[in-house]
């Protein structure tokens, strides 16, 4: 699916339950935006939680598995 597909497909559930739950506009765009900022939030911790893993992997794999002597198993 494309990203767009991906998105849409991903909020319809919550969407609808949000509706349901706050038929005035104004109320619904309100609890969408509170979703919308504690998401966001979930998802730059594990960003950057991911970057970081991410690094140390490339480190280790350029820096320190280079530094590690080699085994001669016979």
């Amino acid at each position: 699916m494309s990203y767009n597909k991906r998105l849409i497909h991903g909020t319809n559930t919550i969407v609808k339950r949000l509706e349901g739950i706050y038929p005035d506009q104004e109320q619904m765009d309100k609890a969408h935006n509170d979703l919308a900022l504690a998401l966001g939030t979930y998802q730059e911790v594990y960003m950057e939680i991911g970057m970081k893993v991410g690094v140390r992997l490339i480190y280790q794999l350029l820096v320190v598995d280079d530094e590690l002597p080699i085994r001669n198993e016979q």
